[in-house]
C-alpha cells in the first residue's frame, strides 16, 4: 500500500511540474520573449500530457519570430498526432504563404492511419481490454459446456470478438508505430543546398524553407530524401526537422 501511495505522489508530482512548466512558457510567450518560449515548449512536447499543446504553442512563437519553417514542423507534428485539426492546417497555410510555396505538400498520414487515428490511441486500447474480457468469458463458457453446437449465440458473440480484438490490437500497433516512424520532414533553413550523391557534390538546387520532403534513409554524411517531384537527392540532416 505505501508503494502504490509512493507511486501515485511521484505521478502527481511530475505531472505538478509539467504543468508549472507550461505555465511558465506561456508566460513567457505573453511577454513576448518567444526564443525562451518556444524552446521551453519543445522541452514539454516530449511529454505526452502535453504534446500537441506544446507543439501548438511553439508554432506560434515560432510565427512571432518570422521562423515559417520551424512553425510549419511544429504544426506538421500536431497533425500526426490529430489529423483534423483544423487549426494547425490552416497556421501551415498561412506559413507556406507567406514563404511564397506553391507546391503540394505530401501527406502526412494515409486516409487508413488518419481513420485509425481519428478513433484514437487510447480508445483502441480500451476496446482491446473490452473484447479481450468478452472473448475469455465466452472461451470460458464454451469450453465448460463441452458442446458448441448447443451454444450458438456464444459462438458468434465469442468470434466476433476474436476478430475484433485481433483488428483492434492491429489497429493501437499501427497508430504507435506511426507516431515512431520518421517519414517526413520540413526544411527549417533559409535556403538549403542539395546534394547530387553523398559525396558532397553538390546541386545547382536549393530547397526553400518550409519545403516537404519523404524520408529516404541516412547514410554515412548526408540524408537520402524524395522531393515532391519525386526526385531522389541528399541533404544535410540539420537543414531538417523530422515529423
Amino acid at each position: 500500500m505505501k508503494l502504490i501511495t509512493a507511486i501515485l505522489s511521484l505521478i502527481a508530482g511530475v505531472y505538478s511540474f509539467a504543468q508549472s512548466d507550461f505555465e511558465e512558457a506561456v508566460s513567457l510567450s505573453n511577454s513576448r520573449e518567444y526564443d525562451k518560449a518556444a524552446k521551453l515548449f519543445l522541452d514539454l512536447a516530449d511529454q505526452s500530457a502535453h504534446s500537441t499543446s506544446a507543439y501548438f504553442n511553439a508554432g506560434s512563437c515560432f510565427r512571432h519570430l518570422n521562423q515559417n519553417g520551424m512553425a510549419i514542423w511544429v504544426y506538421s507534428k500536431v497533425l500526426k498526432e490529430n489529423p483534423f485539426d483544423q487549426e494547425s492546417s490552416a497556421n501551415i497555410n498561412i506559413c507556406r504563404k507567406s514563404l511564397g510555396l506553391t507546391d503540394i505538400p505530401f501527406q502526412i498520414a494515409t486516409p487508413f492511419e488518419r481513420a485509425l487515428i481519428g478513433f484514437g490511441l487510447s480508445n483502441w486500447t480500451y476496446l482491446s481490454v473490452f473484447l479481450s474480457f468478452v472473448f475469455g468469458i465466452c472461451l470460458f463458457f464454451l469450453l465448460r459446456k463441452n458442446d458448441f453446437s448447443r451454444h450458438p449465440m456464444l459462438r458468434v458473440v465469442g468470434l466476433s470478438s476474436f476478430f475484433l480484438l485481433c483488428f483492434s490490437i492491429f489497429s493501437a500497433y499501427s497508430i504507435q508505430a506511426y507516431l515512431h516512424q520518421k517519414s517526413y520532414g520540413v526544411v527549417v533553413e533559409k535556403s538549403a543546398p542539395v546534394f547530387v550523391n553523398d559525396l558532397g557534390e553538390r546541386s545547382t538546387l536549393t530547397l526553400p524553407e518550409g519545403t516537404m520532403v519523404k524520408y529516404e534513409g541516412l547514410t554515412k554524411t548526408k540524408t537520402s530524401v524524395t522531393l515532391q517531384n519525386g526526385k531522389s537527392v541528399f541533404l544535410r540532416d540539420s537543414d531538417i526537422r523530422w515529423i
